[in-house]
């Protein structure tokens, strides 16, 4: 038997009310979602903050921020990496090395050779003709080409007798010792500097350069041979 629109009124206001309306902004599950939480004035959103990591509509969010993240690689970097590899997959063959292996010494050299080349004032590999491909990025690549390879397991390790374990100590403590007699140093002279007639950069007294890297100090004159430079007294 059918209702009367009465009828049905009366069942329909005495039903249990179904909805994901939020009691604080008014606002549905999709409307929330779609504007990426609850409004800033929402005591629903003061009561429950949202997860940074998550999205409230996806709860696949929660297992994939647990997972390795492919995100955080610099992927321009990676693909002049890629250009590199490219000019051996010409060269020797793609992933040749996975094939024959590796020798720890040719990898570490040739990434000595370019890390060399950039630190004395080279830019790019002048063996690539069709583009610059920076030095850096080829030393990249040797060192992808070799840990590919340690992780296979069939590289040839010819490194040589292996020094006690924290031999660099000394040295740390050597040049801490040369900080504490030259306390504040003359700043290094680079290339950029050279241009323009003054030594540039940080100073090597200054806090952040003293941590990072105290190996700096070797190759400056030090603060009582003014007009000097490295070698000569």
């Amino acid at each position: 038997m059918a209702m009367s629109q009465e009828e049905y009124s009366r069942w329909k206001l005495s039903e249990p009310v179904k909805t994901d309306m939020c009691w604080g902004c008014g606002r549905n599950g999709r409307e929330i979602a779609a504007a990426g939480g609850h409004p800033d004035w929402c005591p629903t959103r003061a009561a429950n903050p949202p997860n940074e990591h998550t999205k409230p509509s996806n709860p696949k969010d929660m297992l994939g921020i647990k997972r390795f993240a492919m995100s955080v690689l610099p992927w321009n970097v990676l693909a002049w990496v890629a250009i590199a590899l490219l000019e051996g997959a010409f060269k020797y063959a793609r992933h040749n090395y996975r094939a024959v292996g590796v020798r720890a010494s040719i990898y570490f050299d040739a990434n000595a050779r370019h890390m060399l080349k950039f630190w004395e004032g080279e830019d790019f590999d002048p063996d690539i003709k069709f583009a610059k491909v920076h030095h850096v990025d080829k030393a990249i690549a040797s060192l992808v080409v070799l840990s590919d390879s340690i992780k296979r397991g069939n590289w040839v390790d010819d490194r040589p007798p292996r020094c006690p374990d924290g031999w660099y100590q000394e040295l740390d403590q050597a040049v801490e010792g040369l900080w504490k007699q030259y306390p504040n140093p003359k700043p290094p002279y680079t290339e950029v500097g050279v241009n323009n007639a003054t030594p540039s950069g940080p100073s090597p007294s200054s806090p952040d350069v003293m941590l990072a890297a105290h190996g700096c100090a070797l190759g400056a004159p030090n603060s009582t041979s003014s007009g000097l430079v490295q070698g000569q007294k």
